[in-house]
């Protein structure tokens, strides 16, 4: 019944709840003193875990948009690749439709040309080239085709230049980390979508990718692993699945991290600073691939804390920011674009990625400094 608990249950601690019930009514039904001594001490270990699982659940901060039902048509989108792990399938229109109690957050079509890119409403099918390259947030979720990052800046270098010709692809998918971006360039994938000079590639940060670098997501099963070797660069390891089952005890230690919230907060302050160096490596890593394949910038919008508040303990954002600004990489603040507005303007509701407006402001912010 225990184990039972743990498959059909809605949640950890409620398996862990009824454990320790379990635990207890062995207490009422053994005789033997010793196995009386056996119940109540399972009883108390799993009762024990549930109350603290029950207090780390508060503490967690959920993540944002964690409230939000997404439902795609088609519901399977993307298809296994080899290399990064999962990829759009190609020729592919897919109906977003986000709802939160009850509310419909966004409805809105992604199409996915031949490629397996999404569509740049606005891109010359010739020309300079710009890659864009990232999450969610490049890729637009929750905005139609043409209110995307890549479409509104083809839209704001166009309105600079009529006639010139540029290429924009929007090569971002979401669930992104830097370990697909690196992936990606190391083995020439983005190759094909060249047309003309790379005048720039274009990727969008956030202290969400952090825990990514380290596999710490449901969906990063088949994406290439990193890990600092020697001389502090990253070495490709294979999938995050193949090395843990070679590594078991990197195996548990991710089990434990995902099922056992009191585990993950316990173990979080050392896993986040290996997270941060890795995390920087790869950032520098793709910075020099970008270099060397395109002999082109690589900008990089942020949207990340850049100033401790004098309350706040020196945790890992800040001192993050700290090594990638030491990069030689142009960083646009998405924070500083914000201003003074009021911020919840600037975000899908509930959801929390950048609504049309914010990235409008973003390109803008983008293409006259690129173009001079």
């Amino acid at each position: 019944m225990f184990v039972a608990g743990f498959v059909w249950l809605p949640s950890l601690p409620a398996a862990l709840g009824l454990g320790a019930l379990l635990g207890l009514a062995g207490v009422h039904h053994f005789k033997a003193p010793r196995w009386r001594n056996v119940a109540l001490l399972a009883a108390a270990i799993a009762g024990g875990f549930a109350l603290v699982e029950v207090a780390a659940a508060f503490v967690a901060a959920a993540p944002v948009g964690a409230s939000v039902m997404k439902i795609h048509t088609p519901s399977v989108w993307v298809a296994y690749d080899s290399v990064v792990g999962y990829r759009p399938r190609p020729d592919t229109r897919v109906e977003a439709l986000a709802t939160w109690q009850g509310e419909t957050v966004f409805h809105r079509t992604y199409t996915i040309d031949g490629t397996g890119a999404r569509a740049t409403p606005g891109s010359a099918p010739t020309g300079d080239t710009y890659l864009f390259i990232g999450d969610s947030f490049v890729f637009g979720e929750g905005l139609a085709d043409d209110e995307t990052l890549p479409a509104q800046f083809a839209r704001e270098i166009g309105y600079q230049d009529s006639e010139a010709k540029r290429h924009v692809v929007n090569l971002a998918v979401p669930g992104y980390g830097l370990n697909q971006l690196v992936r990606a360039l190391e083995t020439g994938l983005y190759d094909r979508y060249v047309t003309g000079p790379v005048k720039a590639v274009v990727t969008w940060i956030i202290p969400a990718q952090l825990s990514r670098v380290t596999g710490d997501a449901d969906w990063f099963g088949d994406a290439p692993r990193y890990a600092l070797g020697a001389d502090g660069t990253p070495v490709y390891t294979g999938s995050f699945d193949a090395y843990r089952l070679a590594n078991p005890l990197e195996g548990l230690g991710y089990l434990v991290r995902q099922n056992l919230k009191s585990m993950s907060i316990a173990t979080g302050a050392a896993l986040d600073r290996e997270r941060m160096e890795l995390f920087v490596a790869l950032l520098a890593r793709l910075q020099k691939l970008v270099r060397e394949r395109y002999k082109a910038p690589l900008v990089v919008v942020y949207e990340w804390p850049d100033v401790l508040p004098a309350s706040a303990e020196d945790t890992v954002l800040v001192p993050a920011l700290e090594a990638i600004e030491r990069l030689d990489v142009r960083l646009v603040s998405a924070d500083r674009i914000f201003g003074e507005r009021d911020r919840s303007t600037y975000l899908i509701p509930h959801d929390g990625h950048p609504s049309a407006s914010l990235i409008r402001l973003v390109a803008k912010a983008l293409a006259p400094q690129r173009d001079s």
